[in-house]
């Protein structure tokens, strides 16, 4: 099983992004980290959800805007296993890494 980092974003505005499925048979525990590397502040999405498609109820941030060099982190995540974290960002320069242990 995977342990460390596990999924980046790079780039990809204004886009869901896949960051994470959960390919194993038991729960993941991960951290994402949003850092806006921009001159602009930037807002994220993030959402938990069980398929590709982002359902109104999936959002653990919906808009959360992060100030220039600044940094959004969520720690503590499980994804169940076949869950997917899909992100999305309004601006290319912000980026997001999940890391964290499946098992």
């Amino acid at each position: 099983m995977a342990n460390g980092r596990l999924g980046t974003l790079i780039g990809g505005a204004n886009t869901d992004i896949t960051l994470y499925q959960n390919a194993t048979g038991s729960a993941a525990t991960v951290t994402v980290s949003f850092c806006n590397t921009g001159a602009n502040p930037t807002a994220v999405r993030l959402a938990l959800s069980t398929s590709a498609v982002i359902s109104l109820g999936d959002y653990l941030e919906y808009d959360a805007v992060i100030a220039p060099s600044g940094v959004l982190e969520r720690t503590g995540i499980v994804v169940g296993p076949s869950q997917f974290l899909i992100a999305r960002v309004s601006q290319a320069a912000c980026t997001a890494v999940v890391y964290g242990f499946e098992g």
